[in-house]
Order: C-alpha cells, then sequence, then structure tokens
C-alpha cells in the first residue's frame, strides 16, 4: 500500500509577550528562528509545510513564501495555541495522513529525532507519537489524521496535550537522544541559552 502524506503544521501566531520582542524574527546563525522550523520539516523529508500566523502576520510571511511553505492565517490567535492548532488542521487536505504540530519557538529540534518519530509512526500503526526526553513528553507531537474531527470539535479546554489525553485514541512516547525537545524560547534569557545551544548544534 502506498504510504500517505505527511504534513507539518509549524504554530507561529502568538504575540512573544514575555520575550519582549518579536521572538519568531530574532536571528539565529544566518536565518531567523521561524525559518529553522521550516528547514526542520523539509530536511525530514515532509515538503508539505504550512505556518499558522495570527499576530504581526505581515512581517512573517515574506520568510515563508521565501521557502515556498504555505502559510494560514488563524483570526483567533488571541484565544490561545490551540486555535492555532485547529486553523493548522482545518487546512489540510483528504489525502494527508498523518502531521506533525511544532510550536515555530522550539527550533533546535534535531532532523532525525523527525525520522524516528516518523519511524515509530510507521512501524507501530499508533495514531499518536510523542518524543520524550527522561522523563518529560517534548515537541514535536506526530498525529495521524484521524483525529482531525475531534481535534475541530474540541472545545479547546486544556489544549492538545488535554485532548490527547482524553480523545480515546492510543499514543506511544519514543525515547529521543535529543533534549531540545523541550527547550522552547519565551524570555530574554531563553534566547541567550538558544544561541548557546545553537553553537553547539551540530555535536551529536
Amino acid at each position: 500500500m502506498k504510504e500517505g502524506k505527511k504534513a507539518g503544521i509549524l504554530l507561529a501566531a502568538g504575540t512573544s509577550s514575555r520575550m519582549g520582542s518579536f521572538k519568531l524574527l530574532l536571528p539565529l546563525g544566518d536565518e531567523v528562528v521561524l525559518e529553522r522550523g521550516i528547514r526542520l520539516f523539509r530536511e525530514s523529508g515532509i515538503e508539505d509545510v504550512r505556518v499558522v500566523v495570527g499576530y504581526r502576520s505581515a512581517e512573517v510571511i515574506p520568510f515563508i513564501s521565501k521557502h515556498k511553505a504555505r502559510w494560514v492565517v488563524n483570526r483567533f490567535y488571541p484565544e490561545g495555541m490551540f486555535s492555532s492548532v485547529q486553523a493548522g488542521v482545518a487546512s489540510l487536505e483528504k489525502d494527508i495522513e498523518a502531521f506533525f504540530v511544532l510550536p515555530a519557538d522550539v527550533p533546535l529540534v534535531r532532523v532525525q529525532t523527525l525520522l524516528d518519530l516518523l519511524e515509530a509512526y510507521r512501524e507501530g500503526s499508533c495514531p499518536i507519537v510523542f518524543p520524550r526526553f527522561g522523563d518529560r513528553r517534548g515537541h514535536p507531537v506526530l498525529l495521524s489524521a484521524r483525529l482531525a474531527p475531534g481535534l475541530l470539535n474540541w472545545n479547546g479546554e486544556g489544549g492538545l496535550r488535554r485532548f490527547l489525553d482524553v480523545c480515546g485514541f492510543p499514543s506511544i512516547d519514543l525515547e529521543v537522544a535529543d533534549e531540545n525537545v523541550l527547550f522552547d524560547l519565551d524570555t530574554p534569557a531563553d534566547y541567550e541559552e538558544l544561541r548557546a545551544r545553537f553553537q553547539r548544534h551540530g555535536i551529536p
């Protein structure tokens, strides 16, 4: 049987309120933070990348266009991240078999981590695959498109993690050798840590 298409949903609609500046356009190497997520999906073999935008979308869209990714406008982004998840899921066509969900402020996940998640999904036929580092689940989660109707009808209470806890679909936790699945960018101190981690990113 031919393998179904996979997509990557990058959540980039938030206001960066704790950062004090617009974190998705902060420099990171030769790019900005937002571009790292698009590149991660592409280098993992995910050609269908769609970025959910909201706050300051006019500034974000040129970076998305540069990489020939798609953008999805979330008019309800002030309601929180789950509204962006729903906007991204609503944009998926029927030929999408499974999709990643990754907040754009988690920019240093390794390509091998996505490849391992895809392999676990293929081998186990489990509709929800979480990466786990130590005793904590991280990002991104890989979801079967079978979850889409429930996601779109969920009231948003507790966000995506709560939905996945109660949706009734089985999940697996995949141990990964990638601490960056737990590292997100919220504060100026996080940005300094991000820059330090980026310098070491090529080291296994």
